[in-house]
């Protein structure tokens, strides 16, 4: 028992000992700051406003909030105007630490607002015009593409004339950015117009008349007649005189495209003719106390091309060797028709003994074309003592020879 109670002793003194040998120590409670609250409002702002950031804090002995606000120690808000939406951290410090809290400021933005752009008439002709107009709100700027260039940022008008359709697009700008709207004319093509090609007269003669093309035409850039007549101005005429019957075409031409028409000159036809006699190589019997030959034949006309017509003379001459008129005879008019003849009864007495005789005859077809038909007829046969001489026939139809107008003088002067 008593050395139960030594050993108790003993190790209260060791508990003792451990308890109070180096001293007592009690660990220190550290306090940082306290964020009870940091908040905007508003929380969602247009640019250029401003939004107040609020905050509750204790126990802090400096306050900063970032994105260059700075220090705030001793505030409880403030004022902020972001640009762009910003995320703001504040920071609250003491000796026992940091604390640090978020909020937002969300910018909103707000872009121009095209009210109306639009085109009227949304169609034209090419050469034609169109204006454009437009209304725009909350736009700095305003720009319009196609060469149009800067316009008014609110409202406003513009004449445009494309040459094809165009898509136009409107760009109204502020500080938030931008917004666009388009619009389209459409273009139709123009085509030249010929408002007319004529010619007149429609009909003419061969080699003796004249038939004037006319035209007018409009929106062409080129303008052109074929059959030889080449580029015309847009409004004009030019006189031809085509050998055949002949179609004339006039082209106009622009960037889209050509538009033709013609025109048709006709050529009349005329009478084809021929001379005949009966008999067929003529004789006159001369008379040498008298030195004249007598003549006693028929000469018919002939036509052959269904015009038929009007003989104004019917004329028979002689001729000596050197082509000298020694007499002249007219036997009248008449008309032919046509397929049809005219005969001439051709009884007459020439000075002295002809070596040549021409029959020719002066007329005008039922389509105007004017005529001397001509023959002649050249002695081949002859006696010294004998009383005829035969003419046998030599010039073809239509000749101009000199001996034919010396005759044509001659007879008109001396008209039977």
């Amino acid at each position: 028992m008593k050395r139960l109670l030594t050993l108790s002793l003993v190790l209260a003194v060791i508990l003792a000992s451990f308890g109070c040998g180096g001293g007592s120590t009690t660990p220190k409670v550290k306090n940082p700051p306290t964020i009870s609250s940091f908040s905007a409002s508003p929380t969602t702002i247009h640019r250029g406003e401003s939004s107040t950031l609020s905050w509750t804090v204790s126990g802090a002995t400096s306050l900063t909030i970032d994105q260059g606000v700075g220090t705030v120690t001793g505030t409880t808000s403030k004022s902020v105007s972001p640009t762009n939406t910003t995320t703001y951290t504040l920071t609250a410090t003491n000796a026992d630490g940091t604390k640090t809290s978020t909020c937002t400021v969300t910018i909103e933005l707000v872009l121009p607002t095209i009210n109306s752009f639009a085109l009227s008439p949304t169609t034209i002709t090419r050469g034609g015009t169109s204006t454009l107009t437009w209304n725009v709100s909350g736009a700095t700027s305003a720009t319009i593409d196609q060469g149009i260039g800067t316009v008014s940022a609110t409202s406003g008008t513009q004449t445009v004339n494309p040459t094809a359709t165009t898509t136009y697009t409107l760009t109204a700008t502020n500080s938030d950015g931008n917004k666009t709207a388009t619009c389209t004319l459409n273009v139709d093509k123009l085509y030249p117009t010929i408002n007319h090609f004529t010619s007149n007269p429609t009909s003419i003669r061969k080699d003796l008349d004249l038939s004037t093309l006319s035209w007018s035409v409009q929106n062409a850039d080129t303008v052109v007649i074929d059959q030889g007549v080449g580029s015309v101005p847009a409004t004009g005429s030019t006189q031809v005189s085509p050998q055949t019957t002949t179609i004339y075409t006039l082209t106009a031409t622009n960037i889209d495209g050509s538009r033709t028409a013609t025109c048709q000159v006709d050529i009349l036809k005329s009478a084809i003719l021929a001379i005949t006699t009966n008999p067929t190589t003529p004789y006159g019997i001369y008379n040498a106390y008298y030195n004249q030959s007598t003549f006693n034949f028929f000469a018919t006309m002939t036509e052959s091309n269904g015009v038929g017509g009007l003989v104004s003379h019917f004329m028979v001459g002689t001729y000596t060797s050197a082509d000298v008129l020694l007499g002249a005879w007219d036997f009248g008019s008449g008309i032919f028709n046509p397929f049809g003849t005219i005969t001439a009864t051709c009884v007459f007495t020439s000075p002295g003994r002809p070596d040549s005789m021409i029959i020719a005859v002066d007329c005008v077809d039922n389509n105007g074309y004017p005529w001397i038909v001509s023959a002649l007829y050249t002695f081949v046969l002859t006696s010294a003592e004998g009383p005829t001489a035969q003419f046998v026939r030599m010039l073809e139809p239509n000749s101009r020879d000199p001996r034919v107008t010396a005759l044509e003088q001659s007879a008109k002067r001396t008209k039977r």
